[in-house]
C-alpha cells in the first residue's frame, strides 16, 4: 500500500511535466455521447464499431512513434484507447483499451489544432 501512495504522485508529476494533465483536464465533458459504455462492452464491440466510437466520441490525448507505427491515445468514456497505425502500409493495425493512466506517460500531448 505504501508503494501505491508514492507511485501515484510520481505519475501525476510526470503527467504534469509532459503536459498530459492539462489535456486530460480539458477533456470535453459536454461532448454529445450516447450511453456511456464500459471497457468490457467496448472490447466486445465489432472492430468497425470500436473505431466508430473512437472517431465519434473519443478525445485525442497524445501520440508516439514506435518503429513504423504511429500510436495515438484517446480518452473514451471512462477508459483510454490506443490506436496503432502503420505509417509504411498506411493501415490501422490494432486497438488496445486500458484504464491505467500510467500507460499515457510516453505520449507527446496534442492540442485540437496540432501537437503541443
Amino acid at each position: 500500500m505504501q508503494a501505491a501512495r508514492v507511485f501515484l504522485p510520481m505519475v501525476v508529476l510526470l503527467l504534469t511535466f509532459t503536459g498530459l494533465v492539462s489535456v486530460l483536464y480539458d477533456y470535453p465533458k459536454t461532448k454529445q455521447m450516447k450511453k456511456e459504455i464500459t471497457i468490457s462492452e467496448f472490447t466486445n464491440l465489432h472492430e468497425a464499431d470500436q473505431y466508430e466510437s473512437i472517431w465519434q466520441y473519443g478525445f485525442k490525448l497524445g501520440q508516439r512513434m514506435e518503429e513504423e507505427l504511429e500510436i495515438s491515445a484517446y480518452k473514451l468514456y471512462s477508459f483510454y484507447v490506443e490506436v496503432y497505425y502503420c505509417t509504411k502500409g498506411k493501415l490501422l493495425q490494432k486497438l488496445r483499451a486500458f484504464t491505467k493512466i500510467e500507460n499515457l506517460l510516453f505520449y507527446k500531448p496534442v492540442a485540437a489544432d496540432g501537437v503541443l
